[in-house]
């Protein structure tokens, strides 16, 4: 296939009408025009086409989980998966069941590539700790074969863009992804656009923040989301943007906006 196209994006449906959630779904679907999405937030609309989400939600307060949907290639579901260390597969859907959502996609004339959908569930105020251990439930996925042909994308509610001490804890976070070989995608592209405006990050000339999500009570361009990919993949990444306008734009149907990553396989 001459492109694969994933986006990421956070639906924040718990706050929309039914009219409005089916409309962002149309405008996925028209305006982004992904092959896959990872999807946060999300009560899928009947009739999209193929999703994997958890139907009963993550729990009472939160009738939505998070998906993968594809608008073409053939999907199938992933809840285990055998690691090199292990003799039996292990469950992936261990921390709070409904924020990982994870899935094998078929694409054509190439290995399969799986990915995972993931939502930072801020847990006792703190959400570095859940995907913590979501990364500890996927360790027989990053650790195996198809760890290799891997894109995780979501949510993570976590940014290097928060005061001390709390950036340096999600520092380290993010490199708990590196160590698993996962490749930030709006970091390694940060060379692609200007540096964002206003970041609190500090970093100066490292920054490779971009903005994602609207917060109703801070003014800071904040990126909650993210994009991942194995080495391999990263390799062969085109582009990675932010998709932040349009007429209807993004803010329209949520306060996230989506990331898109574009791959030459």
């Amino acid at each position: 296939m001459p492109a694969f196209r994933v986006a990421t994006w956070n639906l924040d449906c718990w706050k929309r009408s039914k009219v409005s959630r089916e409309a962002s779904w149309r405008w996925l679907r028209e305006t982004i025009r992904p092959d896959i999405a990872l999807l946060q937030e999300t009560i899928p609309p009947s009739g999209v086409g193929p999703v994997i989400w958890k139907e009963d939600g993550i729990d009472r307060k939160r009738p939505w989980s998070s998906a993968v949907a594809s608008f073409g290639l053939p999907i199938r579901e992933v809840r285990k998966w055998k690691g090199n260390a292990h003799t039996k597969e292990k469950d992936l859907r261990r921390t709070f069941p409904g924020t990982v959502i994870a899935g094998l996609v078929e694409v054509p004339y190439d290995a399969p590539i799986a990915v995972a959908s993931l939502y930072g569930l801020i847990d006792q105020g703190y959400a570095s700790t859940t995907v913590h251990r979501q990364l500890s439930d996927l360790n027989p996925l990053l650790d195996s074969p198809q760890g290799k042909r891997l894109i995780v994308g979501g949510d993570l509610n976590c940014s290097t863009q928060l005061d001390p001490p709390y950036r340096n804890i999600h520092r380290n976070l993010f490199e708990r992804f590196e160590v698993h070989g996962l490749v930030n995608l709006t970091h390694a592209t940060r060379d692609r656009r200007p540096q964002l405006e206003g970041c609190p990050c500090e970093e100066i000339q490292g920054c490779g923040h971009v903005q994602t999500h609207r917060h109703s009570r801070s003014g800071k361009p904040w990126q909650d989301d993210y994009i991942f990919a194995s080495e391999e993949l990263a390799r062969r990444l085109n582009s990675c943007e932010v998709i932040d306008q349009g007429s209807p734009g993004p803010w329209e149907f949520s306060d996230h906006c989506p990331i898109v990553a574009t791959f030459d396989l």
